[in-house]
């Protein structure tokens, strides 16, 4: 059983699996562009839930349901702003991943 907390507030509880469900994300898609790209462009598409852009590095973090339903659209933005992927990887959302969509902050921070 996981508790989750935030500023010694009681946030959530269960298993990963429950939270991950319970709060409608459980993929991430993480990619690397030759550029930089508004986070608005990404986050308006449905189903992207958290969108993170880093312009420094080119990072993009998309989390969420069905990232193969999303894709299409996403590749569809990057080609309409000219960006070019370098790098893409899709894994199942972890507890940090989960922190971060509840709070806004990493359990680093």
């Amino acid at each position: 059983k996981i508790i989750i907390m935030h500023e010694g507030r009681f946030i959530a509880e269960g298993s990963l699996d429950e939270l991950r469900e319970r709060y409608g994300s459980v993929e991430v898609l993480e990619m690397t562009l030759d550029g930089c790209i508004q986070e608005e462009k990404l986050a308006s598409i449905e189903g992207a839930h958290v969108v993170r852009c880093d312009g420094t590095t080119g990072n993009v973090q998309i989390i969420s349901k069905n990232i193969a339903a999303i894709l299409p659209a996403i590749m569809d933005i990057l080609k309409s702003e000219g960006l070019v992927l370098k790098r893409i990887e899709c894994r199942s959302m972890s507890l940090d991943d989960l922190f971060i969509s509840m709070t806004g902050v990493s359990l680093n921070d």
